[in-house]
């Protein structure tokens, strides 16, 4: 067993090629070397393994997105790092084939700072003009804090199942303050029909948990 101590491997999980297995304990990078004859030995282990690879997928989506330094400031406990939270919070929402199998159990960041408002909703508008649009709405129903006017609204859109990548909607500049948002899904966005609402503080650094919209079509 070797011990890392390395800013690089501070993220590393998984397996290097058919001898080492590498994870995280205590904030440090361990490795092991595997067994000659190592596989996993029941359909649960299979099971796991695919979930464990498709979140780890999922996370390197959510960094490419932006949101992955979030989980550095949520709350954890001892030996935890922003990465193991991730998995920890992600895991729940994977098949045993590695697929987002339940989408409303995504966790595309979590409180950091900031509340969530009230009364959440989104729905399908048609303007008089026949355009198609998705309204979402919620309540600021006290200021006390952590919550503040400025905080920006947004809303990430995903397609699920084997994708993981994470887009996000043109909302202009909707604020907490406005208690409601409108948006129209481009046509290259079809396929994203799985919507999640958060808040980021003006400054950037603080964020809410993110909630699930529903399925947009």
């Amino acid at each position: 067993m070797a011990r890392i101590i390395d800013k690089m491997a501070s993220k590393a999980n998984g397996k290097i090629g058919k001898k080492f297995t590498v994870y995280q304990r205590l904030e440090q990078t361990i490795i092991r070397t595997l067994p000659e004859d190592f596989q996993p030995t029941s359909e649960g282990a299979l099971a796991q393994q695919k979930r464990l690879s498709g979140c780890t997928t999922f996370y390197k989506a959510v960094q490419a997105a932006g949101l992955s330094e979030y989980w550095r400031l949520v709350e954890k406990a001892a030996g935890q790092t922003g990465y193991s939270r991730f998995m920890s919070a992600n895991m729940r929402a994977f098949s045993a084939q590695g697929w987002i199998e339940a989408p409303e159990k995504i966790r595309l960041t979590e409180r950091a700072g900031l509340e969530l408002p009230e009364a959440i909703t989104c729905q399908q508008e048609t303007t008089a003009e026949g355009e198609v649009r998705w309204a979402v709405s919620w309540e600021n129903k006290t200021g006390y804090p952590p919550r503040h006017a400025s905080d920006r609204a947004v809303v990430a859109l995903m397609r699920g199942g084997k994708y993981f990548d994470v887009k996000f909607a043109e909302t202009g500049d909707a604020r907490r303050e406005d208690g409601r948002l409108e948006f129209v899904k481009p046509k290259k966005l079809d396929d994203y029909v799985h919507g999640y609402l958060l808040f980021k503080s003006a400054s950037g650094n603080q964020v809410s948990a993110s909630c699930y919209l529903g399925i947009l079509l």
